[in-house]
């Protein structure tokens, strides 16, 4: 075994985030993610939908501006985490591995551009490394995360590979008592939940476009957790 090789595996990340930037960057031209907007339904009244992803694109933001939807990332340009204390009707977009508009300044500290800075990377957590880092804006958000699943009584989680990403797997682990809504191409086994498992996950097998258009999440919610649909069904109607 090459002496060096551990070493090299840890600078992987490092020699292939401007591949994963430059894929996902041509994947944004073609892209047309307004079903995105259907995440409105879900709104409370008076509040701010939370919504966690490990994405790096801009899909959601994009989809969320093109409807007008109110929403933060924890970004004036500047990092600044109360902008999710907002009681503005919208959207908390929590980007827990990083974005495709965040790049690090001459202070060392991470910010939000609307265009890519000349010869700047942006902030991407990539494996196979440990993807929880201990410094802001990572920190505070996989705190939040954290905290949102332990508060939460419904989670609705669409096209998670839960064996990837451990941290992300542990903090479902300990949330015994929440009620998952898994979307995937593919139903997988969710072990664990144990006993619990046939009680508190619903499998939604299709991708995320014809689930949203289909109604899918909320025929599943109405049959399940009817009081919840309600307030969904009521939100549509002020729209």
């Amino acid at each position: 075994m090459p002496k060096d090789l551990c070493k090299k595996t840890s600078e992987l990340p490092y020699l292939i985030g401007d591949l994963v930037k430059d894929i996902l960057e041509e994947y944004q031209q073609s892209a047309t993610p307004d079903y995105l907007s259907h995440l409105k339904d879900f709104m409370p009244e008076n509040g701010r939908l939370k919504v966690f992803t490990s994405n790096y694109d801009l899909c959601i933001e994009r989809s969320c501006k093109s409807a007008g939807i109110h929403f933060t990332t924890g970004f004036d340009e500047k990092w600044n985490p109360s902008l999710f204390d907002s009681k503005d009707r919208g959207i908390n977009l929590y980007k827990i591995h990083g974005s495709l508009s965040w790049f690090v300044d001459n202070s060392w500290r991470i910010v939000e551009k609307t265009k890519t800075p000349p010869d700047k990377s942006p902030e991407l957590i990539l494996g196979p490394g440990s993807k929880i880092q201990p410094d802001d804006p990572f920190i505070t958000l996989f705190h939040e995360f954290h905290k949102a699943v332990r508060e939460a009584k419904i989670c609705v989680v669409i096209g998670c590979s839960y064996y990837q990403d451990g941290h992300i797997m542990k903090v479902f682990e300990k949330a015994k008592h929440l009620n998952i809504i898994d979307v995937n191409l593919k139903k997988q086994p969710l072990g664990w939940f144990g006993e619990y498992e046939d009680d508190n996950v619903v499998h939604i097998e299709g991708r995320t476009k014809e689930v949203f258009e289909g109604n899918k999440i909320v025929d599943e919610i109405r049959e399940k957790w009817p009081v919840l649909c309600e307030q969904i069904e009521e939100n549509r109607r002020r729209e």
